[in-house]
């Protein structure tokens, strides 16, 4: 096995017997804040294609909360930086204000989950000052982006610790996936859903939030998406 595959990564390791052709590496990353609240990641790999002729199919996207100091290598090692996976060559982020940076590192997957080298970190300091730490209220915001076809991030906020379970539904109530059911602290969070194996539509996810000590439903709600695939 790979000697990259430790213990606490979080790519699948590759099958001996598939295609073990390593993809490029990304290139030319760049990054631009929109509206003060997403950081947009966009970057090139060139056209791959193993001798088997299969192409790449997707991009894994690290973050870290700080100026790179270390080895590029010692991040993409470490599962708790691995942010999201994406078929695009670009990513939108919404971070939370921070007073350090955040570096974003790519690498290329193929289909057998070669992963590639990594790219030439990026950094993208916050221009928004921070938000208060604890949130006022319950809430449930608008998936971003919708409608989506590869990714969308639903955010929620809790003014107390609370256990939270988020549910995606279609639009005659039939359950498709629990997203989460668990305890959060109070504050701000993100959450990230991936349409696989459904088809294009408009979908619905609830957000309920009980007491941690009694189970009491304190707020529920439910918004729509729509999926194009």
């Amino acid at each position: 096995m790979d000697e990259r595959y430790s213990e606490h990564y979080s790519i699948i390791p590759s099958m001996d017997w598939l295609n073990d052709e390593q993809p490029p590496q990304p290139f030319m990353l760049e990054s631009e804040w929109i509206n003060d609240e997403i950081i947009e990641i966009e970057w090139d790999s060139g056209n791959f294609k193993t001798s088997e002729g299969d192409s790449l199919t997707k991009y894994a996207i690290y973050r870290i909360n700080e100026s790179l100091s270390s080895h590029v290598s010692e991040v993409i090692q470490n599962g708790k930086y691995l942010l999201a996976l994406t078929g695009e060559n670009r990513f939108n982020d919404t971070p939370e204000p921070s007073d350090d940076p955040y570096t974003y590192v790519i690498t290329t997957l193929s289909r057998n989950n070669i992963e590639s080298l990594p790219s030439d970190p990026i950094e993208a300091t916050t221009p928004r000052s921070p938000k208060p730490e604890i949130a006022d209220e319950f809430k449930l915001y608008q998936n971003y982006p919708n409608p989506f076809d590869d990714q969308t991030q639903i955010t929620f906020d809790l003014s107390e610790d609370s256990i939270v379970e988020v549910i995606i539904h279609d639009t005659i109530g039939r359950e498709i996936y629990v997203l989460v059911n668990d305890t959060f602290k109070a504050g701000t969070h993100h959450l990230y859903f991936e349409p696989d194996g459904i088809a294009s539509g408009i979908y619905l996810y609830s957000v309920i939030i009980k007491d941690p000590v009694t189970g009491q439903v304190n707020f529920r709600e439910t918004q729509s998406m729509t999926v194009i695939i």
